[in-house]
Formats: C-alpha cells, sequence, structure tokens
C-alpha cells in the first residue's frame, strides 16, 4: 500500500500480520522503547530472528502457552508482514497455518477452512460462509 497507495489483498494480509503481533505481545503497532518509537513488525522480528520469540510474548500470557504453537504463529507472522507483497501468503493459507498453530497448542482444529472464504472488501477481510446459492461458481461438496 505505501508504495502505490491501493489497497489489496495483499495489503490486507500485512495488516492482518501487525495485528497478530500485536496480540502475541500485547503491544500497539507502534510503541515506546526507552528513547525511541518502534514499529512492532521491526521490533519483533529483530528478536525472532535471533531466536528470542519468549521475549516477544505479552508477560500476560508468558507460561500458558506451548512454545511450538508459539514459533508457528511469530513465522505466520513474519509472513504476512514480509516486505515485498508477493512474498505473503494467501488468507486460505494463513488459516491452515493457524489451524495448524491451533492444533499443536490445544489438540485440534479451530476452523473448517472447507466452509468459509475469504473475501476482501474495501479496507478490510471477512469470512463468508460459502453457499451455493450466493456462489455458484463454488458449490459445497
Amino acid at each position: 500500500y505505501s508504495e502505490i497507495s491501493i489497497l489489496t489483498k495483499k495489503s490486507d494480509v500485512y495488516s492482518f500480520g501487525v495485528v497478530l503481533f500485536e496480540l502475541m505481545c500485547g503491544r500497539r503497532a507502534i510503541f515506546d522503547n526507552i528513547e525511541e518509537h518502534c514499529h512492532i513488525v521491526e521490533w519483533a522480528r529483530s528478536k525472532i530472528v535471533r531466536g528470542e520469540v519468549e521475549s516477544i510474548i505479552d508477560p500476560r500470557i508468558k507460561g500458558q502457552h506451548k512454545i511450538n504453537s508459539v514459533w508457528k504463529v511469530a513465522d505466520i507472522a513474519l509472513a504476512c508482514t514480509a516486505r515485498r507483497s508477493v512474498e505473503r501468503p494467501n488468507m486460505d493459507n494463513i488459516l491452515k497455518d493457524l489451524n495448524e498453530a491451533m492444533e499443536i497448542e490445544t489438540g485440534y482444529y479451530a476452523f473448517d477452512v472447507t466452509r468459509t472464504e475469504v473475501t476482501t472488501i474495501s479496507m478490510c477481510s471477512v469470512e463468508t460462509p460459502i453457499s451455493s446459492a450466493n456462489h455458484p461458481e463454488h458449490p459445497i461438496a
């Protein structure tokens, strides 16, 4: 978006990655860190690439998670916030990966990815149920 000033599915994916980082870290997208303003993506990326994923976890949830699921979500957020939009995953892959993180954490899948599609509408992404009436090109199996 910052380069061409047009919202796309890939700019929505970037925003979703920022939200994932905000949820993981318990911080706002831009926050003060000692004497400087930090963007959560750059701050989290620098910690993750050094293997310090535990250091970014919101202190309110530390110890209440499995480290492998945290790494999975961190990897998803990193992929979503890739600098080049062509390197960002699509929402179907993100949902599949989040399901895998949920399975690592809880032992079961949280979402039925066969029953939803992700639709981009202006500035936000929403999930809408698939039905044969609304989407004849995508009949429910």
